[in-house]
């Protein structure tokens, strides 16, 4: 007969290898937690990973879900949109208590969170793909690295604390800083060009005040503020295809950090999906020629650390 000393151990040999709960006291790895939205209206959350199957509810477009980490059924082909889309589906809980299953051409990434014990290649989905790479091969393809902004400040000028930029329309846009000597800085705006993404029609200009940063993008056809990205770190970078723009981030205050991913079309630059993790900072990334980002992850919050724990890791996503 077994003693409660070998009873335990074969209860962990199971837990390990069929995934059972771990023993009381025993706190199992956290993996990353994925969110996906809803790409087109009236969505159709299904009992069973399948086309025919009844529709436990209909959800609007842009939606929240939380993917459970489970595919299933076939990979079916189905137009949405008048697109043609060859996917499977995965299965999701909408308000964290309906249950259900969508249709993975109808449902892109919305946000990636990975706790501090989860690593970035923890992500391994039809969707999103992170892989770790070495050093070395990170720092070959930085090497090579050019930026896609385009430092054309000289053709601004900075004059009284304003510049201005022209937009394709003839409009004339003036930016000026407001100082507030009064109350120390604290109500200070300051505003700085760095540049444009000219491969799609974004000025970037940088907005700061006490405390906080942030990037605004100024559609160059007309004139108008297309997005506001808080606390970036690094320049916009985009993809080869000139459909993703990549962005490192870096929130001390909520000690999270990581890379925010927008998509580009022609009428404007929109948040496509987050990956962050606590303690975490993205400094350096670029896109390789076939359309993968690399990006350097890096310890940046933690007091503690005086060598700072850096990672490396390419990361690739399925067109939307």
């Amino acid at each position: 007969m077994l003693n409660k000393i070998q009873l335990w151990a074969v209860a962990l040999l199971l837990a390990t290898f069929y995934g059972l709960p771990a023993a009381k006291g025993q706190s199992a790895a956290q993996g990353p937690v994925i969110y996906l939205r809803a790409t087109v209206d009236h969505l159709r959350l299904r009992a069973q990973p399948a086309k025919n199957a009844a529709v436990v509810v209909e959800l609007p477009e842009h939606t929240q879900l939380k993917f459970l980490g489970v595919t299933g059924g076939t990979v079916e082909q189905i137009s949405l949109r008048g697109v043609t889309h060859n996917a499977r589906w995965y299965k999701v809980a909408h308000n964290d208590n309906t249950i259900g299953w969508v249709y993975g051409g109808a449902v892109a990434v919305s946000s990636v969170y990975l706790p501090e014990e989860a690593r970035p290649s923890d992500v391994k989905e039809d969707f999103l793909q992170i892989t770790a790479v070495s050093k070395n091969e990170f720092e070959k393809g930085l090497a090579k690295y050019q930026t896609t902004v385009l430092r054309d400040t000289l053709e601004h000028p900075e004059v009284d604390q304003r510049f201005q930029i022209t937009c394709d329309n003839g409009k004339t846009l003036e930016f000026r800083d407001t100082i507030d000597t009064v109350y120390d800085g604290e109500n200070s705006w300051y505003y700085d060009y760095v540049g444009q993404l000219a491969a799609i029609g974004q000025y970037i200009i940088s907005l700061s005040a006490s405390e906080w940063d942030v990037y605004r993008f100024v559609d160059r056809r007309t004139g108008k503020i297309v997005q506001s990205i808080d606390l970036p770190m690094g320049l916009p970078e985009l993809s080869p295809n000139q459909k993703w723009v990549a962005l490192g981030s870096n929130d001390p205050y909520e000690s999270i950090g990581g890379l925010q991913m927008l998509f580009a079309d022609h009428t404007g630059i929109y948040p496509a999906f987050t990956v962050q993790q606590p303690n975490k900072g993205v400094d350096q990334y670029y896109w390789s020629p076939c359309g993968e980002l690399f990006f350097r992850l890096e310890t940046t919050f933690s007091a503690e650390e005086n060598q700072p724990e850096v990672e490396y890791y390419r990361l690739k996503m399925y067109e939307p």
